[in-house]
């Protein structure tokens, strides 16, 4: 089975790290990376 991969873009470094614990734990999911902005985060995805 393929991970879906995550990006998580969130600007508060406490809740982007909850995000990432909680994601970590479900099946299937797998973090990718973590953007505080929105650039940041559309440097990070392909297109």
């Amino acid at each position: 089975m393929t991970a879906i991969s995550v990006l998580i873009v969130e600007d508060d470094p406490r809740i982007a790290e909850l995000h990432r614990r909680f994601t970590e734990r479900v099946e299937g999911f797998k973090v990718v990376g973590i953007a505080c902005a929105l650039a940041e985060a559309a440097e990070m995805v392909e297109l």
